[in-house]
């Protein structure tokens, strides 16, 4: 399967900003944005482990509670046959780089979906990436969305 990466820069310096806009508030509003989302929101380490996972990733993608999946590679949840473009991107993501792509994989329960797939690097304040922020939808229910993959 050929998985379509999609990529654009991120400035290390758009944390900053944002910082100085949101002030005291941005802290809980990441919060509140992290538990009413529809999607799963997960923080990778930088070598690909799990570090966070909300609620709705657990339930539909993972099956099963954050201390069974935390410190876990990433693309190991995902079919054989995605992992490498699943490297990539992360890889990318790495380097400085806002990755989207489409990745068919089945829920939990057995359904199957396509899910899009978001990697944004986390900077330190001396704009290192530390971490990777991957945020996955379900675009199942969209028919006439035409996938990006062979």
């Amino acid at each position: 399967m050929k998985i379509k990466l999609l990529e654009r820069t991120v400035p290390p310096r758009r944390d900053s900003e944002i910082l100085d806009i949101l002030g005291s508030i941005a802290p809980s509003m990441v919060m509140s944005l992290i538990q009413t989302t529809s999607d799963c929101v997960k923080v990778l380490s930088v070598d690909g482990r799990l570090m966070f996972v909300n609620q709705i990733g657990l339930d539909e993608l993972m099956g099963g509670a954050m201390d069974e999946v935390r410190d876990t590679v990433w693309s190991a949840y995902w079919p054989a046959v995605a992992r490498p473009a699943l490297e990539e991107a992360l890889d990318l993501t790495l380097g400085g780089r806002h990755i989207y792509c489409e990745v068919p994989r089945p829920t939990e329960d057995g359904m199957d979906r396509l899910w899009s797939i978001n990697l944004t690097p986390i900077y330190t304040h001396s704009e290192e990436v530390e971490a990777v922020l991957v945020m996955s939808r379900d675009l199942t229910a969209n028919a006439n969305y035409p996938p990006l993959y062979d």
